[in-house]
């Protein structure tokens, strides 16, 4: 059984999401990083960072969110939320995934802490949002009319992006939002996390 380490309402939703839409059995091991979780032996042995998410798969574990994400979706979900090796959008799909994570997410963050390197960052964060738009203007998803594991990760993105001030008034985004949070499996992940930060 795969164990997935979450702290609720951070970054690991996206690996929650993932694995509702995936439908594979999982078990969640509630870690808080905000209080600090060292002491947690079996979540540091798979996150050395103390960082969430983390999975741990059989003798496989696994941190850092793209990876975990890269993993995933070709174990439990080759061919539907991520294209096979073979498939000509592969290369498309991993950009996106990294793009996400290497570049959306820093942007983002450092826009938000007002960094000495803002300007900087928000030309980054503007460039992005650039391309997110002009590719999701021409489809439903990012790699084309189905949903793929870099949207999980992207409408995430954008949420907080929206949350925080930082994405513009656009119907493109808003529209896509709406399709990513009407998702069955969208809807199970934010009232799993919703349970775990009552809890």
């Amino acid at each position: 059984m795969l164990t997935f380490y979450h702290c609720p309402g951070t970054r690991s939703v996206m690996i929650l999401t993932l694995l509702e839409e995936a439908g594979a059995p999982y078990t969640i091991h509630k870690v808080d990083v905000r209080a600090g979780a060292g002491g947690d032996a079996h979540f540091r042995a798979a996150s050395p960072y103390g960082k969430v998410p983390a999975i741990r798969d059989e003798n496989c574990a696994i941190n850092e969110t793209g990876a975990i994400a890269i993993y995933l979706a070709d174990k439990l979900s080759a061919g539907k939320l991520a294209p096979t090796l073979d498939d000509p959008r592969r290369g498309d799909y991993l950009r996106w995934i990294i793009t996400c994570v290497a570049a959306f997410d820093p942007a983002l963050v450092h826009k938000i802490s007002g960094s000495a390197a803002e300007a900087r960052f928000q030309a980054s964060l503007d460039k992005v949002l650039g391309f997110v738009k002009t590719t999701l203007a021409s489809r439903p998803y990012l790699l084309g009319d189905e949903l793929t594991t870099p949207d999980i990760l992207l409408a995430f993105m954008l949420r907080f992006a929206k949350a925080v001030g930082a994405l513009p008034d656009d119907k493109v985004f808003e529209d896509y939002l709406a399709r990513n949070a009407a998702r069955p499996a969208s809807k199970r992940a934010q009232e799993i996390d919703q349970k775990l930060s009552a809890a």
